[in-house]
């Protein structure tokens, strides 16, 4: 296992919280930063953030 069963709700909490900040991080800096259109490169993001949330609980039992 790579939680604790009694830590479960807070490394699911931890990891919401650090695909929040890389979300707000990417908005703000690199798509300015690389004068990306925002739309496309966020709706991209969020796409990969949500494919990992659905993976998420597959290494919070192994």
């Amino acid at each position: 296992r790579f939680v604790p069963r009694e830590h479960v709700i807070a490394a699911w909490g931890l990891g919401t919280l650090a695909r929040f900040a890389t979300l707000v991080v990417y908005a703000f800096v690199v798509v300015k930063v690389l004068a990306l259109p925002a739309a496309p490169a966020l709706v991209s993001l969020v796409a990969c953030l949500f494919a990992s949330t659905l993976l998420e609980p597959l290494f919070l039992k192994s």
